[in-house]
């Protein structure tokens, strides 16, 4: 079954592409930055940490 689904791999989603795939909102939105997508695999993301 493996063989059947295609591995996608993405590159570099900013917050406004992160906005398109997925529902949810400030404050809500816990992740700024998607850096590496591997099809259904793994994904390496990116947190803004700030003092506000």
């Amino acid at each position: 079954m493996a063989d059947m689904i295609a591995s996608t791999t993405l590159e570099a989603v900013d917050i406004m592409g992160l906005m398109k795939l997925l529902p949810h909102r400030y404050p809500f939105l816990m992740i700024d930055r998607i850096v590496d997508i591997d099809g259904d695999e793994s994904a390496i993301g990116i947190k803004n940490v700030t003092i506000n």
